[in-house]
């Protein structure tokens, strides 16, 4: 366990979150925050995602919601 674990969880929560106020996820903008770099491994490989905080910052999860209804 590590960064990559931690950033699973959050999204996993997010998603719980997400679910409970029914509100849409911007899986776009999902993807082009949290995208990584892995010359071995893809995507398919991991439960979760993977992930390069070097390369984008993490933490804008305002801009994950597109919208909230109610």
């Amino acid at each position: 366990p590590g960064g990559t674990s931690c950033l699973e969880n959050a999204e996993i929560d997010m998603r719980t979150i997400a679910g409970y106020l029914d509100a849409v996820i911007d899986e776009k903008a999902l993807r082009e925050e949290l995208p990584g770099v892995d010359a071995e491994h893809g995507v398919e490989d991991f439960t979760g995602r993977l992930l390069d905080a070097a390369s984008r910052p993490i933490g804008r999860i305002k801009r994950l919601f597109r919208k909230l209804k109610g």
